[in-house]
């Protein structure tokens, strides 16, 4: 009888409907804490995305919604300035990092990288999520807050518990201003941990 329990046991799991769609949920999503660094960061390696071009037809696609194709447009213009002010602006970082692409943040999680730099409209001129008053205000200087009606929040990922750490909220008009939005990180990293580079 105990031979047969063990494989009626797996049969019963593995055909189970509600095993199969927990294991494709998404992780969960983690704490969140406001205005504050996570303590280990000094000892921890951070990763900053860079943007990457995504292809801009030359004509706008019938099934493409004219909006979406300016944000396109205009992504294919901001993206190089914001690169490098991201080079520039990390250089003053004053702990480990890697500047990377965002799809490579596993590989470098299996690496050893603990953490991200990120904001949940990072794809929003590619994706077309965009939700500012104008896509064509949204360039690599900060934008005033009465140009813009959405706010997103900066923060700081952990890549394996996914807690965030918010920095700050800012304009979504301002997602290429990597002079600004790491100048938010350098400001906190001072004042939390003493250090400037």
């Amino acid at each position: 009888m105990k031979k047969l329990a063990l494989p009626i046991a797996l049969f019963c799991i593995s055909n189970c409907p509600i095993l199969p769609a927990l294991a494709q949920q998404a992780p969960p999503a983690g704490s969140v804490y406001s205005k504050t660094l996570p303590e280990d960061l000094p000892k921890s390696k951070l990763l900053f995305i860079k943007f990457r071009p995504a292809p801009v037809p030359a004509e706008r696609p019938a099934n493409m919604p004219a909006a979406h194709y300016k944000l396109l447009q205009q992504h294919a213009i901001n993206y190089p300035r914001a690169n490098e002010q991201l080079v520039a602006a990390v250089a003053h970082y004053p702990f480990p990092y890697r500047i990377t692409t965002l799809d490579s943040t596993s590989y470098y999680s299996a690496r050893g990288y603990k953490y991200v730099l990120f904001h949940q409209s990072f794809n929003a001129f590619t994706n077309g999520t965009f939700k500012g008053k104008d896509a064509a205000t949204a360039n690599t200087t900060i934008v005033d807050a009465a140009t813009a009606d959405t706010f997103v929040d900066l923060y700081i990922q952990d890549l394996s518990s996914r807690d965030k750490y918010v920095l700050d909220s800012f304009s979504e008009s301002s997602i290429y201003n990597y002079k600004g939005l790491v100048g938010m990180l350098l400001k906190r990293v001072d004042k939390q941990f003493k250090v400037k580079k």
